[in-house]
């Protein structure tokens, strides 16, 4: 009988463990994330403590006890599902003005791209007459729950987004002067006051989400207030609430954890106990963790030449995006974070950004840069560090597909195809996106490291792969999924004889990509609130219908910002035809693999599928529009190979003018819908600014662009063809940095006056300046 060594043993044991660990929360609604790491910390002691007994059951081979395990397994499931939370939901009622008493009830409250059941708290000043309309407090009753413990509230909260305010008027969206909110908890007549502040979404970027509020509530408190403080004296302040959630702390836990160790304990016992019986088959092993073959290495004139390569990709890269290095201009968010990182400390812009994607070294990476560069002008250093690390992985990529055996037109045309989709367009171009080529940096190396793993044993390679692709996950989560086409692509390629190696990609490409899911999901949990994009959808069919629809359809379009349904219909076509090929071909493990792909489409798109937000932006398809690509590369080189005698220097023709078409289009792209009119748009901007009268000018009134008001024919999102000031979070970011790249003075009286921001001009008057950027229609070529 085989040895059962500890380090498999661990191993098999974490991934069961990781596994129902994530079933536990996502069947819980609004887990104790401040708690998480105490539960699973106690959880894994246990599981250590047994580990002696699991071996030693698992190795007695006694009849019947295949029957005791898989008795095991099952209840342990069972449990570890079946188990209810402890989480309650509070209840509320008015108790200011005209809805005094009344319950509040619960409306689906639409903003950010998610829709919450919530009510609504509207700011007034609490001397108002009582039969205006407002609802400046309102109150839960604490006294229904355990008396002893102490409670944890969570809620979350926002303000209405400009599009749903129908009510007021044009430019009262963007002068509202924000929300106040006060929680008080009540015992014995007692109010105490447990947290104080304010809601502005409209001056500050990380409020433009449904943000967490958590409490820790005194224990005997019998009831929770909150109340909505207008800041100014604007009547139009309001803000929207859950119910919030309650949780009994015990033993300073959540009871909600402890029904959760009991359950995971049980369905990690049983799956230990099957993992060490699975171990003790040496075919099973073999399959798993055996040492296959080497594979057949290519020639030395092929391998010497892979550095040229290599080269050539980086330098086509280079070329292709290069424009964003010599010229001067910023997109969107990158005024708002240039303005925001130059007023706060390290640890405070990456917190305030990592509650709202969860991106720890990502916001990091981010900020270190931004903090350096004083203007505009200084963000092509950044954009040229992005593109440094594109085409670096490029170049890399070709090289390694050289090395292993492809042409050197192929791997070539391949990684130019890879890296100019819109999706790489963006990215390179716009500066505050510059955390993701790292992503697909450490995506790449983890792929490299599975790829050696596959080919060697023991532990250090997949660990190492483990490592950076969580690596990639914490820079950002969804270009980390370009492990997905890297490691389908790496299956592809290795020979169809060599099934051990295969096997081994397989199965230690799924544990780490399942690994490292999990990993990044309860780690965002324990550092995050579950606020903004971090919320999970809750409608899977809604979310894959419009996975389909929207995402899938812009990931087919590879150079095409207007995506066509022919050109959909012709790259599904060349995969299907290239699959049915490979088929009658003979070259079943090539099929096999394409037919994988297609199943591992949504994989590639996982953190966007998983979160609540309906937001398709090009910048997020990246991974998705590249496994596609691979999947037509493959089908490409199937059909011409098939057809033709010479079908292999065929397809290297075929995808060399493809990519060459790319690289054409990304240059067009990038020139005609990027730069050129946020360089325009802030020129604009900064003539209009020029007319302030120091000494005179008190109030400066910014009117933002709308779609309509763009110098383009065709915009895509707040990407490609977007004005920047269409967003009123961009504004006050951008009034701030062009007043302060024309003239220190002129910053200096900008900031001494009254900023407003509308869709619509003002009253004018002497001491008020308007910004119009509806201008720009004006400037659109014909």
């Amino acid at each position: 009988m085989q040895t059962l060594s500890l380090r498999r043993y661990a191993a098999y044991v974490t991934l069961v463990a990781s596994v129902l660990t994530i079933s536990a929360f996502l069947k819980s609604p609004v887990p104790a994330l401040g708690l998480t790491a105490a539960g699973l910390a106690l959880g894994s002691v246990f599981i250590a403590a047994l580990g002696v007994l699991v071996i030693h059951l698992a190795q007695a081979n006694a009849p019947g006890s295949k029957r005791i395990v898989f008795g095991f397994c099952i209840l342990g499931t069972i449990a570890s599902f079946a188990l209810p939370t402890s989480t309650r939901e509070l209840h509320w009622r008015f108790t200011a003005g005209a809805k005094r008493g009344l319950d509040p009830g619960s409306f689906p409250a639409s903003a950010w791209g998610q829709t919450l059941p919530c009510i609504e708290l509207h700011a007034a000043e609490t001397s108002s007459p009582p039969d205006q309309p407002f609802d400046c407090r309102a109150e839960a009753d604490l006294r229904g729950f355990p008396r002893g413990p102490s409670h944890q509230v969570l809620m979350l909260f926002t303000q209405p987004p400009p599009e749903n305010t129908t009510s007021m008027p044009a430019q009262a969206p963007y002068n509202w002067d924000g929300v106040e909110l006060a929680v008080f908890a009540v015992q014995g007549g007692r109010r105490a006051e447990l947290r104080r502040f304010r809601i502005e979404s409209h001056l500050y970027p990380e409020q433009r989400a449904w943000r967490a509020l958590r409490l820790q509530i005194p224990a005997g408190t019998e009831r929770l207030e909150i109340e909505a403080l207008p800041i100014g004296a604007n009547w139009f302040d309001r803000a929207w609430l859950s119910f919030g959630s309650v949780e009994p702390n015990v033993f300073g836990l959540p009871t909600w954890v402890l029904d959760r160790i009991i359950g995971l304990a049980a369905g990690w016992l049983a799956g230990a106990l099957v993992a060490s019986a699975r171990l003790l088959d040496s075919r099973a092993c073999d399959w798993c963790l055996g040492s296959p073959d080497a594979a057949p290495a290519p020639g030395a004139r092929e391998a010497g030449a892979a550095p040229w390569i290599g080269l050539g990709v980086a330098l086509t890269i280079g070329a292709t995006f290069g424009v964003v290095v010599i010229k001067d201009f910023a997109i969107g968010d990158d005024y708002s974070v240039l303005a925001h990182v130059r007023d706060a400390s390290l640890l405070e812009s990456v917190r305030e950004m990592t509650l709202i994607n969860g991106r720890v070294v990502g916001n990091a990476l981010l900020y270190l840069p931004f903090s350096q560069v004083s203007s505009s002008a200084g963000l092509a250093w950044v954009r040229a560090a992005s593109l440094l690390m594109v085409a670096g992985v490029a170049a890399a990529l070709a090289a390694f597909l050289v090395r292993r055996g492809w042409p050197a037109l192929h791997s070539a045309a391949a990684a130019v195809l890879l890296f100019t989709t819109p999706s790489l367009q963006i990215v390179v171009a716009w500066a505050a996106a510059m955390a993701a080529p790292f992503a697909l940096a450490a995506a790449f190396l983890a792929t490299g490291c599975l790829s050696r793993a596959a080919s060697s044993r023991g532990w250090r390679w997949p660990l190492l792969a483990f490592a950076f692709q969580a690596l990639a996950l914490q820079c950002h989560q969804s270009w980390a999924l370009f492990f997905v086409p890297f490691a389908l692509g790496l299956l592809l390629i290795t020979p169809a004889a060599d099934r051990l190696a295969r096997r081994r990609l397989l199965v230690l490409g799924a544990t780490v990509f399942g690994a490292t899911m999990g990993f990044a999901f309860l780690l965002t949990r324990i550092i995050a609130p579950p606020g903004g994009r971090l919320v999970l959808a809750t409608d899977p069919i809604a979310k894959l219908d419009w996975f389909v629809r929207i995402p899938l359809f812009n990931a087919v379009a590879w150079s095409q910002l207007d995506p066509r349904l022919w050109l959909a219909v012709v790259v599904g076509g060349v995969v299907v035809a290239g699959t049915v090929t490979l088929h009658f071909a003979g070259d079943r493990a090539a099929r096999n693999a394409v037919l994988l792909g297609v199943l591992l489409l949504p994989a590639s798109y996982a953190a966007n599928l998983a979160s609540a937000d309906f937001w398709p932006s090009y910048r997020s398809i990246g991974p998705l529009a590249a496994t596609v690509l691979v999947l037509a590369i493959v089908g490409v080189r199937a059909l011409l190979r098939f057809v033709f005698r010479r079908g292999s220097a065929l397809a290297g023709i075929v995808l060399a003018l493809v990519a060459l078409f790319a690289c054409v289009r990304a240059f067009q792209n990038i020139d005609t819908y990027l730069i050129r009119p946020q360089q325009t748009e802030r020129a604009l901007f900064a003539r209009q600014l020029s007319r302030l009268t120091p000494g005179t000018t008190t109030h400066i009134h910014t009117v933002g662009a709308t779609e309509e008001d763009g110098l383009t024919d065709l915009w895509r999102y707040d990407e490609f063809g977007m004005p920047s000031t269409f967003s009123p979070w961009v504004q006050p970011a951008m009034l701030d940095i062009v007043a302060r790249e024309m003239s220190p003075q002129l910053h200096k009286c900008v900031r001494a006056c009254r900023r407003t921001y509308g869709r619509e001009l003002i009253e004018a008057a002497p001491h008020i300046l308007q910004i119009d950027m509806r201008h720009l229609r004006e400037l659109r070529r014909p």
